[in-house]
Parts: structure tokens; sequence; C-alpha cells
């Protein structure tokens, strides 16, 4: 006969053996996801430095990668200090893909942080952190109500955010990205991982640099380069007192990016004037600024130039024209 102390003790072999097997199937044979539904931690795009297998050492892939894509749409040229709208879009036809993820970085030629990433929806989120605790990431996230692994969508998936560039020129910038194809079965069995990546070139238009203090959003920082005074400039010089010659006529220096001159090669200025007549100054000084990406170009002021709001852009040689600026001539 079984005493009450036997039935008990049967009861707890039972219920341990059952507990093993439960942590045996968990761990083993039906591996749990590692649910990131809230956006995995940094450093899983495979960009150099992160760990080789990243996203594929927790989802288990089968070995037929399947038949999607991972894209990312991002300029192919960038200018320093604009914002730029970037895009990673996941593409697969297999009706068994039904949730989706990502994560991003952009780094410049030393594998650093370049510029800045910026949510602009809730389906995203920033972090920083490994291999080192300068990198951005962004990735898909669920907050809000809103669900950025897009649970039970089919075909494919996509997600849409900012990107600042650079404030100078770093170079070539490469934006690496990881994404997940997964089949939202509560398992890290069966998903599809996909690695790319894509570069921006630094945009090789020269590009004036503006003085935000000015009355124009788009005024050039510009001087007279006698008397480094700012604009309005007069049409001729207000220093009677140095021996200017014949020619008394105003000297203005701009400032300038991405202005490498080959040998013999010309900076046109273009000036439009408040009376819209237009005039093209070939520059009579042109030289790099030390320890500075910026070329520095005094012209002269046209003889017929009118008083008023002026717009100046510059070009080298038979190249493209930079953005346009602004400066006041006084009357």
């Amino acid at each position: 006969m079984w005493s009450s102390y036997h039935r008990w003790l049967l009861t707890v072999i039972l219920l341990l053996a059952s507990f093993a097997v439960s942590l045996v199937t968990d761990s083993i044979w039906n591996p749990t996801a590692v649910a990131f539904s809230v956006g995995p931690p940094p450093g899983y795009t495979r960009a150099p430095g992160e760990e080789p297998e990243a996203c594929a050492e927790c989802h288990l892939s089968p070995g037929d990668a399947g038949s999607g894509q991972i894209s990312i749409t991002a300029p192919p040229v960038y200018v320093p200090g604009q914002t730029y709208q970037i895009t990673v879009t996941h593409t697969n036809p297999d009706p068994t893909r039904r949730r989706w993820g990502f994560q991003l970085t952009a780094l410049d030629p030393s594998d650093e942080k370049a510029g800045e990433l910026q949510n602009t929806t809730a389906l995203t989120r920033i972090i920083t952190g490994a291999p080192s605790n300068n990198r951005q990431y962004i990735e898909h996230t669920t907050s809000q109500g809103v669900d950025g692994t897009f649970a039970g969508q089919t075909g494919g998936a996509s997600w849409t955010f900012n990107w600042t560039a650079p404030p100078a020129d770093v170079g070539i910038v490469t934006f690496y990205a990881a994404g997940n194809h997964a089949n939202n079965n509560g398992s890290s069995s069966g998903d599809y991982i996909y690695f790319t990546f894509i570069s921006s070139q630094p945009d090789p238009t020269p590009q004036l640099r503006l003085d935000s203090s000015g009355p124009d959003p788009n005024q050039a920082a510009a001087f007279d380069s006698l008397l480094f005074l700012r604009d309005p400039f007069p049409k001729q010089s207000i220093a009677p007192w140095l021996d200017l010659g014949s020619d008394q006529n105003t000297r203005v220096l701009v400032f300038v990016a991405n202005l490498s001159l080959s040998a013999g090669e010309t900076v046109t200025i273009n000036l439009v004037d408040a009376n819209s007549q237009i005039f093209d100054v070939v520059a009579e000084d042109v030289r790099a600024i030390p320890n500075s990406d910026v070329a520095q170009i005094r012209f002269r002021l046209p003889d017929a130039i009118n008083a008023g709001l002026c717009t100046v852009k510059v070009r080298k040689g038979t190249g493209p024209f930079s953005n346009t600026a602004t400066f006041r001539i006084a009357p």
C-alpha cells in the first residue's frame, strides 16, 4: 500500500521531470527567439568591428537563405551639414515571411560614426554602443502602440528616417544594415537574415560658407578684403588713405569648401545684382586656409553693379556652380 508520503514523493519527482523536459525543449530542440521587437542591442549590422555572425547567432536560419532582399536608399553624394531621407526596404515573396526587423549604422573611413541618424516616425529608435560607444544605430521598434516589426505582414516592409551629413567632408560614408525576414512563429528558428551596405561620396561641388548671423538665411560669409568689414559693401573702397592706384573698387572675400584647383584652373564668381544684371567675374586670388577644408576667394566688384541685395555663386573651371548665397551692395 502506498502511503501519503510515497504519493507526495512521486508527485514531486514527476513535476521535476516535467520541468527538466521543458527546459531541454526550450533551450535545445526548440530554441526560443531572443525577441527584440523593440530592436536588438547595438552592433548587429556586420559593420567592421562587429560580430561577424551578427543576428544569425540567435536567429537560426535554414540552409536556404530564401528569396528575400534588403536594400538601402541613401544619397549617392552628400553635402556637409545637409539632411537626407534614408530608407531601408525588405522584399520577400515567400508567404511564410510575416515579421520584419532591421538595424543600420553610418560610418566614416575610420569606422567611426558619420553624421547623425534621426527618427521621423515611432517605427524606429536610436541607440549607441558596441563596438564603440561613439557609434550610432537606428533600428525597428514597437512603441506608443505602433508596431515597427509589421507583425503578420507579408511581401516585405520598409522604414524611413533622416540622416544629417557630418558638418565637414569626412570622405566616403558607408551605411551598413542587417535585416530579419522572420516567420513570426515566436521562435528563433526558420528566420532569414540578410546584410547589405551602400556608400555616399562627398559632393565635389564647391560650397559657399554662410553667415548664420546675417539678415538673410543664405547670406555669404564675406568680408571687405582690405578692412575686413562685413557687408553692405560700397562699390568703391572707403579707405582713401591707402594707395590703391587707379582702381578703387572694393575687393570682397568669400569662403568656399570643395575647391581643390588644378594647375591653370580659374575660378569664376557669378553675381546677380538688385536690378537682375548678371556679372561673371574672374577671381583675383584663391588660396587655401591652413588647417581647414576651406579656401578664400578674392574678387573685384564690377563697375556697373547696382546697390541692394546681390546673389553670388562660384565655380572652378567649367564645372558646376556652387550653392547660391547673398550679400549687399551699399548705396
